[in-house]
C-alpha cells in the first residue's frame, strides 16, 4: 500500500472515530440535560433536585409540603431503618444515588432509592416521557413494580 493510501485511510478512520465519540458524549449531555433539575412528586409532597457526579446521578429533597411538626421542628427521617439516620431533616436528604444513563434503552438504571415515607430503600430505573420522569422500584417482592411519578419544574 502506497504512503498516500494509507495516510487517506488513516485520516478516514480518525474521522469517524471523532464522529463515533461525538455522537457518544452528546448522547449522554442530552440524556443528562434531560434529567438534571428539579422534580416534584405527584402526590405534591416533595420536590427533588436530580444532579450528576460523573455519570451517576443522585438526588436530594429540596422542599416538603409540610417541612415543619406541630412544634416547629424539622420532619425528621424517622423511619429510617438505620436507627443513627432517624435524626436526620428530611430537607436535604438525599434519596437517589448511583443512577446511570443506558443509551440502548434510553432510560437510567442501576439506581438505589430511599422512600422516605416507607423508611425502605429499592433498586430503580427510570424513564422521562415529556415532563414526567418515573422511578420504576424494583426489589424483593413488595418494591417489584411499584412505581413514583414526577414533573419537571425547570
Amino acid at each position: 500500500m502506497n504512503l498516500k493510501k494509507h495516510n487517506i485511510i488513516q485520516s478516514y478512520l480518525f474521522l469517524f472515530l471523532i464522529t463515533l465519540c461525538a455522537s457518544f458524549f452528546s448522547a449522554n449531555t442530552f440524556a443528562q440535560s434531560q434529567l438534571e433539575g428539579v422534580w416534584k412528586s405527584n402526590d405534591d409532597e416533595y420536590m427533588i433536585k436530580i444532579t450528576s457526579l460523573g455519570h451517576q446521578f443522585q438526588a436530594r429533597i429540596v422542599w416538603l409540603k409540610s417541612e415543619f411538626d406541630l412544634s416547629g421542628n424539622p420532619l425528621l427521617d424517622i423511619k429510617n431503618p438505620d436507627e443513627k439516620y432517624r435524626k436526620i431533616p428530611l430537607k436535604g436528604l438525599k434519596i437517589l444515588s448511583d443512577l446511570q444513563y443506558n443509551a440502548a434503552h434510553d432510560q437510567w438504571i442501576n439506581g438505589k432509592i430511599y422512600l422516605p415515607q416507607e423508611g425502605k430503600y429499592y433498586s430503580c430505573k427510570a424513564t422521562i416521557k415529556g415532563n414526567m420522569l418515573q422511578f420504576i422500584l424494583e426489589g424483593n417482592g413488595a418494591g417489584s413494580g411499584k412505581t413514583w411519578n414526577w414533573t419537571g419544574q425547570n
